[in-house]
């Protein structure tokens, strides 16, 4: 208990410290301006999902397989939704506290908890099957292709568990900085490759069958004289396309890895501690850097394609794509959609002035979003709008 307040009064440190406005004019949040001609976005359904995370800046996430959206709320208020009209299937109790939100797989659903667990439940009815222990809290998602399930907690160490059972198969150790800015990174599963992004800013690969690490690369790499100044945390979202790798972090660089040996094809400046997403239709890679730049490069070279300053320093949160735009929360709650093309904002939603959590989830063409208040909105481009 005593460890995870004071990793939560220091990181709300480190957020006040980054994202003070009242001191800095030039940090002032850019003012929202209005969109000429915007498209039109439906908002397909909105449902109730519990409290939210309880204004601990937790970062949930629904879980989407086949026709189910899964959620869980920090007071573990677990819950399964029909995909088309939001309507309730199941819910329970877990009378747990949750940290790190729910993940899955084809047969099983996973919770972090704060008191250093890992949960697995039955998607069927969320009845508990195992919990396995992981000696500190996890504050990110699990992953899991089935066989193995491995999470990453807070204390820098990485366990993989069989998902059958919950035994631990291998853990891997990690040195963790003194401050950082976020929880940890959630684990990525790609074959037989364990991806995952360090609060050193090194993005690892390690083997999922024995836990060897396979390569590291550095994203970012501590400099200055001050904790805050070496914060250097590689907790954002990195995507792969065509075997490379792209991953970024915060006070770091934007770079592309080869998946198997980990060489760098190309490198570009970007400090983001929200990660990059990536267009497969327009080969394009998304992000949004510290400032609250919203920046487009291309996938095979990291030439920059357009930049918008127009959500300066509005703390923003992940991108998602949907269809032709780039999805980004800001601070407010509002939801902006750019436009791959060109870069411009072409729509605007307010789903929660409380914010976004987490990810946003993009599914068959339809974006789902998590809000800070509990609620979870589906949308979609409407297809009859000029």
């Amino acid at each position: 208990m005593i460890e995870r307040l004071i990793r939560f009064l220091a990181v709300g440190a480190v957020f006040t410290a980054l994202f003070a406005c009242s001191s800095e004019p030039s940090q002032v949040p850019a003012e929202l301006i209005d969109i000429e001609n915007p498209i039109s976005v439906d908002r397909v359904w909105r449902s109730d999902v519990g409290s939210g995370d309880d204004e601990l800046q937790l970062q949930f996430e629904p879980f989407i397989s086949g026709k189910i959206v899964y959620t869980v709320d920090v007071e573990g208020e677990l819950e399964a939704l029909d995909t088309a009209k939001g309507n309730e299937i199941w819910s329970r109790g877990l009378e747990q506290r949750i940290s790190g939100g729910v993940a899955g797989d084809s047969r099983r659903l996973y919770v972090t908890s704060f008191q250093g667990e890992l949960i697995a439940l039955s998607r069927e009815d969320g009845s508990e099957l195992w919990r396995a222990t992981l000696k500190s809290e996890s504050l990110s998602v699990a992953a899991s292709d089935g066989a193995t399930v491995v999470a990453h907690s807070s204390d820098g160490r990485v366990f993989a568990f069989s998902s059958s059972d919950g035994e631990q198969l291998w853990r891997y150790d990690s040195e963790t900085p003194i401050l950082s800015i976020r929880g940890t990174s959630s684990p990525v599963i790609r074959e037989n490759t364990v991806l995952v992004g360090l609060a050193t800013g090194e993005l690892i690969a390690i083997n999922l069958i024995d836990g060897r690490k396979l390569w590291e690369v550095d994203l970012a790499v501590p400099s200055g004289r001050t904790e805050l100044e070496r914060l250097v945390d590689s907790d954002g979202e990195f995507v792969e396309l065509y075997g490379v790798l792209f991953a970024t972090a915060f006070q770091g660089d934007l770079k592309a890895i080869d998946l198997t040996s980990g060489a760098e094809a190309w490198n570009k400046p970007l400090s983001s501690y929200t990660g990059v997403a990536v267009s497969r239709e327009f080969e394009m890679l998304v992000s949004s850097n510290s400032d609250g730049v919203v920046i487009a490069v291309e996938v095979m070279s990291g030439k920059e394609l357009w930049r918008s300053e127009e959500l300066l320093y509005r703390r923003l949160g992940r991108v998602a794509i949907l269809e032709g735009y780039a999805l980004v929360s800001d601070f407010e709650g509002y939801i902006h959609f750019f436009d791959l093309a060109d870069g411009k904002i072409s729509a605007r939603v307010r789903p929660d002035s409380d914010g976004v959590m987490g990810r946003m989830k993009v599914v068959d063409n339809v974006a789902y979003v998590y809000t800070r208040s509990g609620d979870v909105y589906a949308y979609q481009l409407d297809k009859d709008s000029d």
